[in-house]
């Protein structure tokens, strides 16, 4: 699903990321407490290992 959020790390295009998606979380990583935020990405996923198996990374894309 596509959503729109405040980057606070420079993801890039295509990059999967983290995200925060509660408006509370945001607003205290902002230090903001009155904005009207909701959607912030938090970090960049850099590889995915699900049982031994290394399914993903950043540098190589999908499928290690």
């Amino acid at each position: 699903n596509a959503r729109i959020a405040i980057d606070t790390v420079g993801a890039g295009e295509g990059d999967r990321v983290l995200v925060i998606d509660e408006g509370n979380s945001g607003r205290s990583i902002l230090g903001t407490p009155d904005a009207p935020v909701k959607t912030l990405v938090v970090g960049v996923v850099d590889h995915v290992e699900v049982g031994g198996e290394h399914i993903y990374d950043h540098c190589e894309g999908v499928g290690a």
